[in-house]
């Protein structure tokens, strides 16, 4: 899992696990591209697998131990993203991106 940060953006990329449990068919690579970064808090070191996500109210920048809501919503639009190791990245951009690579 890398991310990768510029003034307004974020990049968040995975790499395809080797291992034999891993489904042929999933792409090789996925990256998702986050525009226009208001607020970006990195928790921890996060891995290669998600345990959840969530849209959270603004005002609590993502500081909460609850399941947020699957879409954001006025007043509502810091995204968290938990890792299976506990980290957090917490942000709020206008645009968001994934592209899946199979190379």
């Amino acid at each position: 899992m890398g991310i990768e940060k510029t003034d307004e953006t974020v990049e968040l990329k995975w790499t395809r696990n080797s291992g034999e449990w891993v489904p042929d068919d999933l792409p090789h690579r996925l990256r998702i591209i986050f525009t226009d970064v208001s607020y970006l808090d990195v928790r921890g070191e996060p891995t290669d697998t998600i345990s959840e996500f969530g849209f959270f109210e603004n005002s609590s920048l993502g500081k909460v131990d609850y399941n947020g809501a699957r879409m954001p919503s006025e007043g509502n639009e810091i995204l968290v993203i938990r890792f299976e190791n506990g980290a957090e990245i917490a942000l709020k951009a206008n645009l968001a991106e994934a592209c899946a690579y199979d190379v």
